[in-house]
């Protein structure tokens, strides 16, 4: 797909804008590098800075310092030496120190240097006084800090042993301490993880956090309910480290004519009031409903690229593009862009995934920032040109120029901004996710063809199991008790949504799809309260006419056994990385034992009956 041409690259120049973009690259991934460091890499950059500013003072000043130390006239050579030894030498070594606290996967051999390297001049210095006996106050400082560095090494030394004994993935954990949240294993099936949660420490704050999790059904609904003491008025970054610990950050915030400013989802009552009575007029239910021909439409559309191919990555080919185009046309911004925009939406979801290496914290900022800027520049686009269509950006243009309505024209760019995030995401991630079931479960989706009526009750199933949003933060205004636990006023959550969906005190035999539930609605997978998702019904409905038009349109699904799925490695959401399937076309019938392929598949067991 071609892009529109940078009017930096085509006026000639490219470079300088390149130069901006790597000086913001190198300070964005500079910072996340130093914002994540444990104790033991602080200590490392530390000695670094030591080493590197005492290598320049005798590089820089190699008579001066001699003095310093006593020595009186110098001989050229001995000069040299200085710089040499004294200076480039021990700079040479900080350098070395800095890379290997900011990037090295283990910190010893960098903590056994500073201890050779201080052991050594410790004893030499020993060895000189009591020979030369020069037993100055200089001297005397130098050797205690020189015995005080070999002991701080001593120490990283330790503690880094410590922690990668903590990094060491345990088969099969049963304790929670054995966990580890950010390893692939765990993000790939987080469930046991909520499990052990759930039944012994429900507020958990994990070793090396600075949050809690909450993973019980009854908690995380109070705290979603309690706006007086928890606020939503935050987007927090987990950044994980080397060193296996993670941080919490907040997302920087649009200040002063900055964006994007705090809405919906991130907002606290009483903007967020304002803010979300604008949106419930304008994604009604009504205004839902209507779109069902278009999304029908669109959805047949893209499966006639591959029908007859009889095989598909039902994630890249289908999922990630109708929820991105109906969303762009929500919001009455050019669809032929939906692929970039796409692209952006998944680097700025990446933010919050918990796994970011700082040079992806770097790019998926940048992402970022693209599509604030895209953002803005279609609002202003269509404010400045009205198009005189019914869509949400004309009605918050609308509502900004209303003087009976305080409404800015910040908060209208940021709540496009997040309709287009949002809608891009969860329904993309529930897609995914209910046809990986369908394929895996033949009985089910034998019944969906049989009954589409039952596929609105599928759904529920599918959000409740494999939430689209694993969870949100909240952070507390006022200290509180939250079962058991002591919460001080700042103090961050993490509410649990798909932990919250498989509490056993909610949902009997929790891991199993049951379509005949009496509470199929009671699950969190939407949020609840006053920031439940303003377009739940929006993405119901999107994934209901996807399986409906998948399941018309086929005679059977399978996955490809040689492809296997896997998904994105977040803590935030549960998606799909991809989806091979294969399928029989509807009319292409082959029949095994004289029965249609689902039917033989559903009373086989599973077993897939079609060759390719």
């Amino acid at each position: 797909m071609t892009h529109p041409q940078n009017p930096a690259t085509a006026s000639g120049h490219a470079r300088p804008a390149s130069f901006q973009k790597r000086v913001l690259g190198f300070a964005l991934t500079s910072f996340a590098r130093i914002r994540t460091l444990g104790s033991t890499r602080r200590l490392l950059l530390l000695f670094a800075a030591m080493f590197v500013l005492a290598g320049f003072a005798f590089l820089l000043q190699p008579v001066r310092m001699a003095a310093i130390f006593g020595m009186g006239e110098l001989l050229p050579v001995a000069v040299t030496d200085i710089r040499a030894f004294y200076g480039a030498m021990v700079i040479a070594f900080g350098l070395y120190f800095a890379r290997e606290a900011l990037l090295a996967e283990s910190a010893i051999p960098a903590f056994v240097v500073v201890a050779v390297f201080s052991g050594g001049s410790a004893i030499g210095r020993v060895i000189g006084m009591g020979m030369d006996g020069s037993f100055g106050a200089l001297h005397l400082s130098l050797l205690v800090g020189e015995l005080a560095c070999v002991w701080f090494a001593r120490k990283g030394i330790a503690i880094e042993r410590h922690q990668r004994e903590k990094r060491r993935v345990i088969d099969n954990p049963q304790r929670l301490e054995d966990f580890r949240p950010l390893s692939k294993a765990c993000l790939e099936n987080p469930y046991p993880f909520y499990k052990a949660m759930r039944e012994q420490c429900p507020v958990y704050k994990a070793p090396g956090n600075d949050f809690y999790y909450v993973s019980r059904y009854d908690d995380i609904r109070e705290v979603a309910m309690n706006t007086e003491d928890y606020s939503s008025n935050l987007v927090a970054i987990i950044l994980g480290s080397i060193d296996g610990t993670t941080k919490t950050m907040d997302q920087p915030k649009g200040g002063e004519g900055q964006l994007p400013v705090d809405v919906l989802a991130i907002q606290d009552p009483p903007r967020h009031g304002v803010q979300r009575k604008l949106g419930l007029q304008n994604l009604s239910l009504r205004y839902v409903e209507s779109l069902e021909p278009y999304v029908r439409a669109k959805a047949n559309e893209i499966i006639d690229r591959f029908i007859d191919r009889g095989e598909c990555d039902w994630v890249q080919e289908f999922a990630k593009e109708i929820p991105m185009t109906i969303a762009l046309e929500l919001v009455g911004f050019p669809t032929t862009d939906w692929r970039r925009v796409k692209h952006w939406c998944d680097e700025g979801i990446a933010l919050l995934s918990g796994v970011n290496t700082p040079e992806q914290f770097a790019r998926h900022a940048e992402s970022s920032m693209h599509i604030i800027h895209w953002v803005k520049r279609e609002y202003e686009r269509l404010r400045d040109h009205p198009d005189g269509k019914d869509h949400f950006t004309n009605a918050l243009i609308t509502a900004v120029n209303d003087p009976e309505i305080d409404f800015t024209e910040a908060e209208a760019i940021s709540m496009v901004f997040q309709v287009i995030i949002a809608g891009s995401d969860s329904s993309a991630n529930t897609i995914g996710n209910s046809v990986k079931m369908l394929a895996e479960l033949p009985a089910v989706q034998l019944e969906l063809r049989r009954d589409p009526a039952r596929i609105p009750a599928f759904i529920e199933e599918v959000l409740r199991l494999e939430s689209p949003f694993q969870g949100h933060f909240r952070q507390v205004k006022n200290d509180c008790v939250l079962n058991g636990v002591t919460l001080p006023a700042g103090t961050r959550l993490m509410l649990l949504w798909a932990s919250a969906n498989r509490d056993e005190s909610q949902y009997p035999n929790p891991e199993t799809l049951d379509m005949n539930r009496p509470n199929l609605k009671a699950h969190l997978a939407f949020g609840r309260g006053i920031h439940q998702c303003l377009g739940a019904q929006l993405a119901r409905l999107e994934v209901r006419l996807a399986l409906e038009e998948l399941l018309r349109r086929t005679e059977l699904i399978v996955l490809d056994p040689n492809q296997p799925a896997d998904h994105v490695s977040s803590v935030f959401v549960r998606e799909l990385n991809h989806l091979a399937l294969r399928f029989v076309p509807a009319g292409q019938v082959r029949t095994v034992a004289g029965e249609r392929p689902a039917v033989a598949m559903a009373e086989a067991g599973g077993r897939c009956p079609v060759a390719h």
